[in-house]
């Protein structure tokens, strides 16, 4: 896949299409949707994935008030010098492009706010939208059960610990199955990719 291009619109397999098609029946909250399209974009696109998970999150996670976007622009220039795998010669006005475009998404989503220094938004995913979340996460990885290897982990907006004790107690609500051997937290999920919204937003 080329490093920038845009799937938004694609689908990894039916199960993902079928997710997609079922989250779309449902009125969501607004922030829930707009969470779902955050990790629709970073499944699908691997530079949006990258940044999210490398930057914005880094950031996020460690207390600082904003994101900037020279934080995005620094990446991306350090990205593409050590990827010996890119034939791509990426000049500076394509990449200020990129940055702008990605806080731009941001601002759209409503995880950031501002100007030139982008201040975040809190952002807390509700137990329907975790649940929702390992369905990417599977998506992303198939053969992975463990979601704490998972890349995609980051992007849940959850530190580890809290993120064992909210999944057990959704586990204990019947949306997935989970076992912890103190190393690995293997999620087995137990509804279709077509039927968890009506599971979780309770609809026949």
């Amino acid at each position: 896949m080329n490093y920038t291009q845009d799937r938004v619109s694609q689908f990894y397999n039916q199960d993902h299409k079928d997710l997609i098609q079922a989250i779309f029946q449902h009125n969501l909250p607004l922030p829930e949707r707009e969470l779902i399209l955050f990790w629709q974009f970073a499944l699908n696109n691997r530079l949006f994935r990258e940044i999210s998970s490398q930057v914005y999150i880094k950031a996020y996670l460690s207390g600082r008030s904003g994101l900037t976007k020279d934080d995005i622009t620094a990446y991306i220039k350090d990205s593409v010098s050590h990827n010996k795998a890119l034939t791509l010669k990426w000049s500076e006005s394509t990449i200020n492009t990129l940055s702008s475009k990605y806080l731009n998404i941001m601002t759209k989503l409503n995880f950031v706010e501002g100007k030139r220094i982008k201040s975040f938004k809190q952002i807390r995913p509700t137990a329907e939208s975790l649940s929702i979340f390992l369905y990417f996460a599977k998506l992303y990885d198939s053969g992975n059960n463990n979601i704490l290897s998972n890349t995609l982990l980051p992007l849940s907006f959850m530190v580890t610990e809290d993120l064992k004790d909210r999944l057990k107690k959704l586990s204990m609500k019947g949306f997935f199955n989970m076992d912890f051997n103190g190393v690995a937290l293997n999620i087995e999920l137990t509804h279709s990719y077509k039927g968890i919204c009506d599971v979780l937003y309770q609809q026949p």
